[in-house]
């Protein structure tokens, strides 16, 4: 398979890593390469001194790769179900290790950052040999191992990547998101049937057809969010929001900064934790709701079963709860290769859709507009459930979502595609129905960003507010408020006592 005159793109490459300003650190977190997997079969490292180079750990931490003086580096993760614990070997096993392998061998998500204080003066040489298969080998298991045999490793059906489809797909896409459409643009000779990482197989999602039944959908005003970037844009924008949440509570927002293939694969993604997780693992990463109010990971389906359920009949809602500290807890490793993109996708969603939505609600009220932002670190402690202040869904075909309409009647919310619908968490009431029957048969697969605020957030009114005065919302002269409950309190009570 790797032969050395054979046709195949194995390298050797020179890389020179140069000290960058204090202001792109603070932009990036002081991360130079973000969390990512090599897509060959092997990669030689020849260790240098300059400490930059990390690698997730099974137990999701980030930790340094030692200099040995003269030694080769290279990192994989040995999955072998015989023993206990996963063994970190000095060998860096790539993507395409890992699909012939089955598994066993598995490329190891790493990243380079910026180096200690006393090395930050110093630029970084790397040394490096990436090597590949020949390009005609296909990356499928390899089952005559009696060690993948044991480990019950097997082939699905459906055409695995040659080496050079998966080299090709990758290379164009990197700094990308949708690998096939990239792939193709850049010069792959077709799309590839796959996406993923190692043998996990980043399927498309395919979503249901939009109904063709004739609903009752409630009339929202659709915010265009690049407007914002303009003084007379936020102020027209702020009205409409003001608007929409003194009476429905719900918008829609369009111009997010997601284009519509970017949007799939994130539902892509999302699917993953459904539909390439076995039933039996769930459980290991499931959240422990009762015991700590936090929902961060499986909420297992028919997991409620009280006075919320009618007649006694649990729920068929399955859900996946990430925090966006995304290396907080352990996620299943089928998800892993993935997490990088998660975390981007959960700062967009935290930076460039919540914060100005946030300005908008501010300035509705005749506050200061980062009064609510302030409230909003993304780097603070804090939870995602939709008890908090903002909740963005991603518009999905499957009609299901109901809200109650100031005249007490329920209507449906439309799907729009590519747009994102938005409410202020636990004031509004909405409801989640069988969907018409010309989708009754389809599962309803949903991507949210529940924002909170920071869990030390007193949860009082803003009498400073104009609007709120207007409104008659302000303290008693003479008389002492209750205590408000901070957002962590609030959150944890109302955790505990759903279903």
């Amino acid at each position: 398979m790797h032969n050395y005159s054979g046709v195949g793109e194995t390298y050797v490459r020179f890389m020179k890593y140069y000290p960058r300003s204090k202001e792109d650190e603070l932009k990036t977190k002081n991360v130079w390469l973000k969390g990512h997997t090599d897509f060959g079969t092997i990669t030689i490292l020849y260790s240098q001194p300059v400490a930059a180079l990390q690698i997730l750990t099974p137990d999701g931490n980030w930790k340094w790769v030692k200099h040995i003086e003269n030694a080769l580096v290279s990192i994989t993760l040995i999955v072998d179900p015989f023993i206990s614990a996963n063994a970190i070997q000095v060998i860096n096993a790539g993507d395409a290790m890992q699909f012939l392998s089955g598994g066993y061998y598995r490329a190891t998500i790493h990243r380079v950052v910026q180096p200690p204080p006393d090395q930050q003066s110093y630029t970084r040489l790397g040394v490096f040999y990436f090597a590949m298969t020949d390009d005609d080998v296909e990356l499928a298991p390899l089952l005559e191992s009696p060690v993948l045999q044991r480990a019950g490793i097997t082939v699905e059906e459906g055409k695995r990547p040659t080496m050079k489809e998966w080299r090709m797909g990758r290379t164009a896409a990197y700094g990308q998101t949708d690998l096939v459409t990239k792939g193709v643009e850049n010069g792959a000779t077709k799309a590839p049937p796959f996406l993923g990482i190692g043998p996990f197989i980043l399927t498309s999602y395919i979503p249901a057809p939009p109904t063709r039944a004739e609903l009752n959908y409630a009339d929202l005003p659709v915010i265009d969010l690049s407007l914002s970037k303009t003084i007379e844009g936020c102020i027209e924008l702020s009205r409409l929001v003001h608007d929409a949440m003194s009476t429905q509570g719900f918008f829609y927002v369009v111009n997010h900064g997601l284009c519509v293939e970017e949007t799939r694969r994130l539902f892509d993604i999302a699917d993953v934790v459904f539909s390439q997780m076995p039933d039996e693992e769930k459980p290991v990463y499931a959240a422990n709701i009762e015991e700590t109010g936090s929902y961060q990971g499986y909420k297992l389906r028919q997991y409620w079963n009280r006075q919320h359920i009618d007649g006694g009949v649990r729920d068929q809602i399955e859900h996946y709860n990430i925090n966006r500290d995304i290396i907080s807890r352990v996620h299943p490793r089928e998800l892993q290769p993935y997490l990088p993109e998660i975390e981007d996708f959960a700062r967009h969603n935290h930076e460039n859709v919540l914060h100005p939505i946030l300005k908008l609600f501010a300035l509705g009220l005749e506050l200061p507009e980062n009064t609510f932002v302030d409230l909003h670190n993304y780097s603070v402690p804090g939870e995602t459930s939709d008890i908090g202040t903002v909740t963005i869904l991603y518009s999905q075909p499957v009609a299901g979502l109901q809200i109650l309409t100031p005249e007490g009647e329920w209507k449906w919310l439309k799907h729009i595609e590519n747009a994102l619908v938005i409410n202020a968490g636990d004031v509004m009431e909405l409801l989640v129905v069988s969907p018409p029957p010309d989708q009754e048969s389809y599962a309803r697969l949903g991507v949210f960003y529940f924002a909170m605020a920071d869990d030390d957030v007193v949860l009082a009114p803003f009498l400073g507010s104009p609007v709120l005065r207007c409104k008659g919302i302000q303290g008693k002269p003479g008389h002492s408020a209750p205590r408000a409950s901070t957002m962590k309190e609030w959150r944890m009570a109302r955790t505990l006592s759903y279903g």
